[in-house]
């Protein structure tokens, strides 16, 4: 569907997370908005923590800021207007699974995984534990994994978020990425699901995990 914009797009047809499109960008990452209690808040801890952040303004689904963390990588932070007070209670395990189309895990690659800890864990409250390749990083938040799941890993030359979306039938997802001009290897089975590493057409990184 249309965006606000020209260069925005809107997927409609997902039951459970909101995910557009943007043209015109140089660097191909996933650009992510996350959810704060208080986003004046949460702006006063991006720039003591040496990131940048602009004043924030409304749009008609909240408060929004455009941020930058002191590595680079642009995210944003708002706050739902329906939403006026804390829950800890929101993790992983009270969500339902992803949808088809829909992203099922998320990570955030950095050049320094030990800075991006810090910036991270001091504005969203994030905690960190170790994952199953090196420094790679599960992210908690409250006691509990974040939604979608995150991961952060080190040692990139820039910030790039990539993604993994979720499909019903990986092989029959890879047949179309293919054919629509896109890469991807073969599925592969790995302990927490079969994958399956792509790019799209104009060179953005992907994956795709059978649900």
């Amino acid at each position: 569907a249309p965006g606000s914009t020209p260069e925005g797009r809107q997927v409609e047809g997902l039951p459970s997370q909101h995910i557009g499109i943007w043209g015109g960008q140089e660097h191909r990452t996933l650009f992510l908005c996350f959810a704060v209690d208080d986003v004046q808040e949460a702006v006063r801890r991006v720039r003591e923590s040496g990131g940048e952040a602009e004043e924030p303004h409304e749009e008609p689904y909240g408060r929004i800021s455009m941020c930058t963390d002191d590595q680079g990588l642009t995210f944003a932070v708002y706050q739902d207007p329906e939403r006026s007070a804390p829950d800890i209670s929101w993790s992983r395990s009270s969500a339902s699974d992803p949808a088809p189309g829909e992203i099922a895990y998320v990570t955030i690659e950095v050049p320094d995984s030990a800075r991006a800890q810090t910036f991270f864990g001091n504005v969203l409250g994030w905690s960190f534990t170790p994952g199953r390749v090196p420094d790679g990083w599960s992210v908690q938040v409250h006691g509990g994994e974040v939604y979608p799941m995150t991961g952060m890993h080190g040692g990139h030359d820039r910030p790039t978020v990539v993604p993994v979306y979720a499909v019903n039938d990986i092989d029959a997802a890879v047949a179309r990425v293919r054919a629509e001009g896109g890469t991807a290897s073969d599925p592969q089975r790995q302990p927490y699901g079969t994958l399956a590493e792509c790019t799209d057409d104009q060179g953005s990184r992907f994956y795709l995990g059978d649900v």
